[in-house]
């Protein structure tokens, strides 16, 4: 395989940019397989479980099943430590991209540290506003971005990921106020990654905060109301009540994004609440409500939570999204206890 690319402007070749993606679920296998499909760097993968057996199995090909176009995409590896990406690589790591929940990102920090050289950046992708802080505790702030997705993806059964919403992906990331200067060159490598990904945009945003507000605008109220109402999006936005909480919730998430200095206007909201009405299937649950219905651990914390956090320390009220959070979390807490005593009977 050849170890240069064209730059994507002019003819000149440059060294392909070598990418690990830390979890393979919706997220992490959609980018994958789109990366590795266009061939415009090496692409290893951080699996586990059944998931990680099948694309083994696959000859390390991961599937995906797309409303833009399906493909078979071959990693260049595939492994449940660091440990396999540096038994198959030849050069260093550009960027590490942490596709995992945010309660497992601390973890996944720590387990991918080997791979960490002098010029590697930090990307993340989960939902809310934290993920940089968490990611710059544990391998320097220095090399961390900021980073958010937009993409309805999932694992539908082991090594196939399905993809049946939103089109184009977008994959937006930027500098931060404590991103050493070597990280704008390592992120335009990974732009160069991305020249050529089917249906996929990477956009280097000049203030990626905003932006990751702007989706926290959408997310935390999306998937609060959807969790705490047990409904799906075609039953939220038919009951005119329901759907006026969410723009409650979406307005008391851009109250902290200003008292934190990000302004976030509101058209946003407006041109959200559109998007939700107009444009996604009636059938469409956030993950959140996902994980709350099926026993499993939620982000409800980096999501509703952070929200009211972080209105607690700037002073801005948050009823409605504190309401949410309260009604929640027993279920978070008791789901999450269940979690760890199966992982404990698990490891026995």
């Amino acid at each position: 395989m050849s170890e240069k690319v064209e730059n994507g402007t002019n003819n000149e070749l440059l060294e392909k940019p070598r990418v690990v993606i830390f979890g393979a679920g919706g997220v992490g296998g959609y980018l994958a397989a789109r990366l590795a499909e266009c061939g415009r760097s090496f692409v290893h993968v951080i699996a586990r479980g059944s998931h990680l057996k099948a694309i083994r199995e696959n000859n390390n090909c991961i599937v995906l099943k797309s409303i833009d176009g399906d493909c078979t995409s071959q990693l260049d590896s595939i492994g449940e430590d660091a440990q396999s990406v540096l038994s198959t690589a030849t050069t260093p790591v550009d960027a590490v991209i942490f596709t995992c929940k945010m309660d497992q990102l601390a973890a996944a920090a720590e387990a991918m540290l080997p791979l960490f050289s002098e010029k590697t950046i930090a990307v993340p992708t989960q939902n809310g506003v934290e993920a940089p802080e968490v990611l710059g505790k544990v391998v320097g702030a220095h090399r961390v971005v900021g980073g958010y997705v937009q993409v309805l993806a999932y694992i539908s059964t082991p090594g196939v990921i399905l993809h049946e919403d939103i089109s184009p992906t977008i994959y937006g990331t930027g500098l931060l106020a404590e991103s050493a200067p070597f990280v704008s060159d390592q992120l335009k490598k990974l732009e160069l990654a991305f020249v050529g990904a089917k249906s996929t945009r990477l956009i280097i945003h000049k203030d990626v905060l905003q932006n990751m507000y702007r989706k926290l605008t959408v997310m935390a109220a999306y998937s609060g109301v959807c969790s705490a109402a047990r409904c799906n999006l075609g039953q939220l936005r038919s009951i005119p009540e329901t759907l006026a909480l969410v723009e409650n919730c979406m307005n008391e998430v851009v109250d902290v994004a200003k008292a934190r200095g990000i302004i976030i206007g509101r058209e946003v909201v407006r041109s959200s609440i559109d998007y939700l009405v107009h444009h996604v299937k009636d059938s469409a649950t956030p993950s959140m409500f996902r994980d709350i219905s099926s026993g499993k651990p939620s982000e409800l914390e980096w999501q509703v939570g952070a929200v009211v956090r972080q209105g607690h320390k700037y002073g801005v009220s948050t009823p409605y999204l504190s309401a949410i959070y309260a009604i929640l979390l027993p279920t978070e807490i008791a789901n999450r206890k269940k979690y760890e005593q199966r992982k404990e009977n698990t490891n026995d």
